[in-house]
């Protein structure tokens, strides 16, 4: 068997395989085109929509005038490079002393304020432990009674 009777065999049998396939791909692009949305995302992550230029940019627009070669000239095409500054180009912020005074006040009760937070914080963690461990030992304790309790219940029933 040579390989176009191989191809043939194959297109054949494969007939009805192509066929569904090119019509669920033409559902779905009938989807996408029906979409905006759809059809944005797909035009987004196609490579070439990504590299190429909008229609109507300069690059794309044409001038129907024949004029020619265009010629532009510019007054001063160079610019001088600007002249290096003498004082510094960052000057340290100057405060007066009632100003630091008052941002360290600010940082001490800020840090006092955190400090009592995480105290806060800690205490209630060990609490929760704490409550936690006490359920535990509260849920042993309700299981041993339960056992007491049945094994106590047989001997209510004999003696009575």
């Amino acid at each position: 068997m040579d390989p176009n009777e191989r191809r043939h065999i194959l297109r054949e049998l494969l007939k009805d395989e192509i066929a569904e396939n090119r019509a669920r791909i033409a559902e779905r692009q009938a989807a996408r085109e029906a979409d905006p949305i759809k059809m944005d995302e797909y035009l987004r992550s196609d490579p070439d929509f990504r590299t190429t230029e909008p229609i109507g940019s300069p690059y794309v627009q044409r001038d129907s005038a024949d004029v020619g070669l265009v010629f532009k000239t510019n007054d001063n095409a160079l610019l001088p490079a600007p002249q290096p500054q003498d004082e510094a180009f960052y000057e340290e912020p100057t405060f007066t002393e009632q100003q630091r005074d008052v941002i360290a006040e600010m940082i001490v009760e800020l840090r006092r304020e955190w400090r009592k937070d995480i105290k806060v914080r800690d205490v209630r963690g060990a609490l929760t432990r704490h409550l936690a461990e006490n359920d535990a030992e509260i849920a042993e304790v309700k299981g041993m009674l339960g056992a007491v309790l049945q094994l106590l219940e047989p001997k209510k029933r004999r003696n009575a």
